[in-house]
């Protein structure tokens, strides 16, 4: 072997072998076979040399490779940390390389896919295979764009990392994926849903539909006259009709309904979530179909021709998948070929008996508007009573003497009042008549001390003007307003307590006394008794009518009497129909009390003549 010192001589050498190194009187001539290794020592030294700038060359190479990769390269942590990112990545991700590592990859998704990047991260740690992902990223700038997601676990290899990853910019896919399904389900001139997605979204409709016991329908809108149009003023004009029509259709519609273009001047309006109550899923879906004839009724200027347009609706109800998708449009062709022949700019619903039933209630709405300016409507009263079955007051109750359907009780007609927002007039006849009576009843020592409770509907008493017109009426009668008792629920006041406790202090200032009716059913009713002056409440018929057979009724009640007595308040039960219900609820402590026991809602000239169960 050579020795160190002669190596290190030798690595000084020059390049070649044609040199001859003479040897001096410190060194003694080598033998033939040290030269020998001082030449393979060489070859090898160079032959290194040679190594190492192939490796260099090929670790420069990798990394430009590695660098400007047409793919981002990343290395995760198993909390999606990115510890390593290459500069096609940073480059995607708009942001420098520094503000990159260390955070979380997360933080680069775009909200919608948050959730399913962050558990498919999670499975793709765990598997053994790689696993891919589409997902939608969020540059630095805000910009959104898609990629595609390859994550290959590491397990035991590198423990710091979990995934390395690859992301692959596909937004041209993603973009020209979305062109294709615009041309494949949506209209070209309108941008509507075609009839392929119409369909499918209509069988969705449907299965929902099924499960949820909910109605839907369908509104199959058809202008008038349109074919005029064409013919007269060219496809061109007849294109812009349509266009405006669509316009105007999608903003008929809620955010859930679908409107799509059907073929030639034919659309469809989808709604869904009408409700379980078909009556009023008819009416609805009528008003509806009104409100788009409104809409698209009227001059309108199509580029240089003006027009009047129109449109006629036929609609179609239904309630899961009991019939299908080409029957329901045959009902609602039907139904336009009807509105059609009514002249246009119609509604008409196919369902023949619904139909009716609808027009029923709009032609009851009418006789109802009527009714207020003709005093057809006139009150009753049903006794309230005390614990000793004397008549302490009643409360007035509405009846409306029909002429043609003779006396029609509230259940038939407060529904309408209170969605067509006739119940204020409604609510200011039972006041006003009420006001009488305590009038006429002041004139006599019998009758002097006897109270009237009048329903205050929501409607009326959020109006800004409630109290001033209650203190017009109580002046007007000159009544003595202590006898008057307002009855509120909670879905009165609900929502603005304030407002409420204002308006009651303002009217108790005059004597008024106030009730909380249905008392019990409601989520905040304690809190009302602590914040409202009230003066009585009233325990649901709900709980009275089950007092005698669950004993969670007789607990309840028996509660709302002991509260009720603490604050001071009267405790009416209302829907007493049996003497053992009333000595129960007199037993829990009730004094007052009120139900067909007593008698039921009769004219004031039957009042003071119904029979009273003797005391107990």
């Amino acid at each position: 072997m050579i020795r160190q010192g002669k190596l290190l001589r030798m690595n000084a050498e020059p390049d070649g072998l044609d040199q001859k190194a003479e040897p001096t009187a410190l060194e003694p001539h080598l033998s033939p076979q040290a030269d020998v290794d001082r030449i393979e020592m060489w070859l090898q030294f160079h032959e290194l040399q040679k190594t190492q700038a192939a490796l260099k060359l090929a670790l420069e190479r990798y990394r430009m490779l590695y660098e400007f990769s047409p793919v981002a390269f990343l290395s995760l942590s198993s909390d999606s940390t990115i510890l390593e990112i290459n500069l096609t990545g940073v480059r995607l991700l708009g942001v420098d390389r520094r503000e990159i590592l260390h955070r979380r990859f997360s933080g680069f998704v775009a909200p919608p896919d948050l959730d399913r990047c962050q558990r498919f991260l999670k499975m793709a740690t765990g598997m053994r295979d790689h696993q891919a992902i589409p997902l939608a990223l969020r540059r630095g700038d805000g910009s959104v764009f898609h990629v595609q997601m390859d994550c290959e676990p590491m397990h035991e290899e590198d423990p710091s990392v979990a995934l390395r990853c690859t992301l692959t910019d596909i937004s041209e896919h993603v973009k020209a994926e979305a062109e294709i399904k615009k041309l494949a389900y949506y209209d070209v001139l309108t941008g509507l849903p075609n009839r392929r997605l119409l369909f499918d979204r209509w069988r969705q409709a449907m299965a929902l539909s099924a499960r949820t016991q909910d109605h839907g329908a369908v509104l199959l809108v058809d202008l008038d006259d349109f074919k005029t149009l064409n013919d007269t003023h060219g496809h061109d004009v007849g294109d812009l009709m349509l266009q405006q029509v669509a316009t105007q259709l999608s903003r008929c519609g809620r955010a859930e309904d679908t409107v799509a273009r059907l073929g030639g001047d034919e659309f469809i309006v989808m709604l869904q979530g009408l409700g379980k109550d078909p009556i009023k899923a008819a009416m609805e879906t009528r008003k509806v179909g009104l409100k788009v004839c409104d809409a698209l009724y009227g001059s309108r200027q199509l580029g240089p021709v003006e027009c009047h347009a129109s449109a006629s609706i036929g609609i179609a109800l239904f309630c899961g998948n009991r019939e299908s998708i080409n029957d329901l449009l045959k009902h609602a062709d039907l139904a336009l070929y009807r509105a059609k022949a009514a002249g246009g700019g119609a509604v008409h619903i196919f369902e023949a008996q619904m139909q009716s039933l609808v027009e029923a209630r709009a032609i009851l709405e009418n006789d109802l508007r009527r009714a207020v300016d003709t005093d057809e409507l006139t009150v009753y009263f049903q006794p309230q009573v005390n614990i000793e079955g004397c008549l302490t007051g009643a409360e007035t109750l509405l009846r409306w003497l029909h002429p043609a359907r003779g006396l029609l009780a509230p259940m038939e007609f407060i529904s309408i009042a209170e969605e067509k927002g006739i119940i204020r007039h409604l609510d200011r006849i039972a006041l006003s008549k009420a006001c009488a009576q305590l009038k006429t009843w002041s004139y006599s020592s019998a009758t002097a001390h006897l109270t009237l409770s009048v329903n205050v509907s929501g409607r009326q008493f959020s109006q800004p003007n409630f109290v001033a017109q209650t203190q017009e009426w109580i002046d007007r009668s000159s009544i003595d307003p202590r006898k008057l008792v307002l009855e509120i629920t909670e879905s009165t006041i609900i929502g603005n307590l304030t407002e409420a406790k204002r308006k009651i202090n303002a009217l108790k200032e005059h004597g008024v006394k106030f009730s909380l009716d249905d008392f019990g059913i409601g989520y905040s009713s304690l809190s009302y008794l602590r914040e409202l002056p009230l003066d009585e409440i009233k325990i649901d018929t709900l709980f009275v009518q089950g007092i005698l057979r669950n004993q969670k009724d007789a607990i309840i009640a028996g509660n709302i009497i002991d509260l009720g007595m603490k604050l001071g308040m009267v405790v009416i039960a209302e829907g007493v129909e049996t003497e053992e219900q009333r000595k129960l609820l007199a037993d829990l402590g009730c004094t007052t009390f009120q139900g067909y026991l007593f008698g039921h809602a009769v004219p004031v000239c039957d009042l003071m003549l119904t029979p009273l169960p003797p005391r107990a």
